[in-house]
């Protein structure tokens, strides 16, 4: 990559702020209104085929403003930036996504694949990385760009390598960044040979169906069309994720109701003892008898007196003695 310094003009049109987060690009504005912008330097097929795109508006894409292929065989990509965390920094954090914001965000971004490749474009680099997200808000998930990292890529078709660009190619990619959603790691590179290895706790049988269907090992076995892929999620959020689709729905309950209350007629019928006719006892009441304190009689009092007042002057004639 031609090495870009902070300050250095791009084409006459773009300043170079810094480089991107990662080292792939750079961050600058333009000369003419300020817009920041991304500079993405890419092999000359990803830049033919994102070309037909140039201006394509949708809420879930990059704008993409200028594709340059320059004299010395370097091609490079100029998009709107936009700011945000990208989706590989959101997993590395948290592993996974719940599975009804990994459909939602899958959703939306098949559905700016279906514009785009109705135009004639082919985006090429989808990848965790290039998926630009608000950690609180994932309802405004947007399909960005990133340069594809060195080595065995998961989210390019292995039948494809060294080839151009392709829409089932990128069918596949984002596929490939929903598993990532739903299960917190990349899919086989080759893909499924089967359903049956599909199967992950906990995951909805929808969303099996769609794993093994867009990731498929055999070619002949793999949906190719992004309008069929967002359809397929589409009906798996509608059936499988629908509120109260999982759990069991809990047994009716009886609801007793009391019938008419019977007549005096029906309860004075033969057989029938009424009311009125049950003699009511009347309580029975015991007497208790409590036993009355002892109250000493006034004779009995004067002899305690007297008792009293001959033992204290006993006790202070012997005091006296006892002085002297």
């Amino acid at each position: 990559m031609n090495q870009l310094t902070s300050g250095d003009i791009f084409e006459g049109r773009y300043r170079i702020d810094r480089p991107r987060l990662g080292g792939q690009g750079y961050l600058a504005r333009a000369l003419t209104g300020g817009a920041r912008v991304e500079l993405l330097q890419l092999a000359p097929s990803f830049v033919r085929a994102l070309g037909p795109a140039k201006n394509f508006a949708h809420s879930r894409l990059t704008k993409i403003l200028e594709t340059l292929s320059r004299a010395d065989t370097t091609a490079w990509l100029v998009v709107e930036h936009v700011p945000g965390s990208t989706l590989e920094q959101v997993l590395e954090r948290d592993g996974k996504l719940p599975a009804e914001v990994a459909v939602m965000i899958g959703i939306d971004l098949s559905d700016a694949l279906v514009g785009l490749h109705q135009r004639g474009g082919v985006h090429g680099l989808i990848r965790p990385a290039a998926v630009i997200v608000d950690p609180d808000d994932f309802s405004s998930a947007v399909l960005g760009f990133a340069p594809p990292d060195p080595g065995p890529n998961p989210f390019r078709l292995a039948e494809s390598e060294g080839s151009v660009p392709t829409p089932a190619g990128d069918v596949w990619a984002l596929a490939g960044v929903v598993h990532c959603m739903l299960l917190g790691e990349t899919p086989p590179i080759y893909g499924y040979p089967s359903r049956d290895l599909v199967t992950h706790a906990g995951m909805p049988p929808d969303l099996i169906d769609f794993l093994a269907a867009c990731l498929a090992q055999n070619p002949s076995d793999r949906v190719t069309s992004a309008h069929t892929m967002r359809d397929l999620l589409a009906c798996s959020r509608a059936n499988s994720l629908r509120p109260g689709a999982i759990s069991a729905q809990p047994p009716p309950v009886e609801v007793l109701r009391p019938g008419p209350m019977p007549t005096v007629q029906q309860l004075s019928a033969p057989g029938v003892l009424a009311p009125s006719a049950v003699p009511l006892a009347a309580p029975r009441v015991e007497h208790i008898s409590i036993p009355r304190p002892e109250v000493a009689t006034t004779s009995q009092r004067r002899w305690i007196v007297a008792a009293a007042v001959i033992a204290v002057l006993t006790l202070a004639a012997l005091l006296g003695v006892l002085m002297l």
